[in-house]
């Protein structure tokens, strides 16, 4: 494991947090981070989401099969939104089905493509 992978993961998970948390106060959606004291639930949501990107972001940088930064990208968003999904399927049964919950794979494929295009300038190997 590369020591600077964490901090390239730390920083895809930081910024899927902040595109998500502009997707959900822009549509009034719930656990916006407005509501962190009000609502409980929206700690666990969003640390959640952290815990999840940060180390499925960390597996996939840390593996040597994937060595182009879109597709890197392309699976760090659909595995970290499918897990995520999941979870918040059985979190909160009653929001939004799987296939909702999905569209957090937008919000981590952009978080980790511009990370890994414009933050770091390396190639990945």
């Amino acid at each position: 494991m590369k020591i600077k992978n964490i901090g390239i993961s730390l920083l895809i998970a930081l910024g899927s947090i902040i595109i998500d948390q502009i997707y959900h106060i822009t549509r009034k959606y719930a656990h916006q981070i407005f509501t962190i004291f009000v609502d409980p639930s929206t700690i666990a949501y969003i640390g959640l989401k952290f815990l999840f990107v940060f180390v499925i972001s960390l597996i996939v940088l840390n593996t040597k099969t994937i060595k182009n930064k879109y597709l890197k990208s392309v699976t760090i968003a659909i595995v970290s939104a499918f897990l995520f999904s999941i979870l918040l399927n059985y979190m909160f049964p009653s929001l939004y089905d799987i296939s909702m919950h999905m569209s957090h794979a937008l919000a981590i494929f952009l978080s980790s493509w511009f990370v890994l295009f414009f933050i770091k300038k390396k190639n990945l190997k």
